[in-house]
């Protein structure tokens, strides 16, 4: 059984592609939910200076999020 990681560059890119898609609006200036979601994860990994995160400890609700933008549609 292989185990599946996102590295910090790959969420970077995906969080960038949707930042870039759907820029944040009203007031507080809001990120769109699925950047939200990713960028939870990407502090998380800057906190920790994780270079990469194993899919198995992502909430499934911001690994739907990174799948979505991970690659252009």
């Amino acid at each position: 059984m292989t185990t599946q990681s996102i590295t910090r560059l790959q969420l970077q890119t995906a969080l960038a592609r949707c930042c870039d898609a759907n820029p944040s609006t009203g007031p507080g200036r809001r990120l769109h939910p699925d950047a939200s979601l990713m960028a939870d994860l990407f502090g998380i990994m800057l906190h920790h200076r994780a270079q990469e995160a194993d899919t198995a400890g992502v909430a499934p609700a911001i690994l739907e999020a990174y799948q979505r933008w991970a690659s252009p549609a």
